[in-house]
């Protein structure tokens, strides 16, 4: 099956990190994610997060927390083609990483995370 969405770019700014994505708005999930308006799952979204730490870091995290998971509007893959996520993150002494992290795009923002991640060792 072919990925829902696509690191375009990513990239340092001081202890920020800036991803650009691109959706694929013809993946069957939004066949049932829902079938009357589709919209990009939240459960991918952290999934997004996730997964920018890790390709910054060149390892692989899992979720330890969450503190916070605010979802402020629907990214509709055929309105929402694009857009970004900043995260902030601060590596604990006990090396897992504390995050902030906004999804956005030109106008509107997505979510608004905080939590820590840790290496997933498995």
């Amino acid at each position: 099956m072919s990925k829902i969405y696509k690191i375009e770019q990513f990239y340092e700014q001081g202890s920020k990190i800036i991803a650009h994505l691109s959706i694929d708005e013809n993946h069957p999930i939004f066949d049932g994610h829902f079938p009357q308006r589709s919209v990009l799952p939240g459960v991918i979204q952290l999934e997004i997060i996730k997964e920018v730490l890790s390709c910054f870091m060149k390892s692989s995290y899992k979720v330890q927390s969450i503190k916070n998971a605010k979802y402020l509007a629907m990214i509709l893959p055929d309105e929402n083609r694009s857009f970004s996520t900043e995260l902030d993150y601060i590596i604990q002494d006990d090396q897992s990483v504390k995050i902030k992290a906004v999804i956005k795009n030109s106008s509107k923002v997505f979510l608004k995370f905080s939590g820590v991640f840790i290496k997933n060792n498995e």
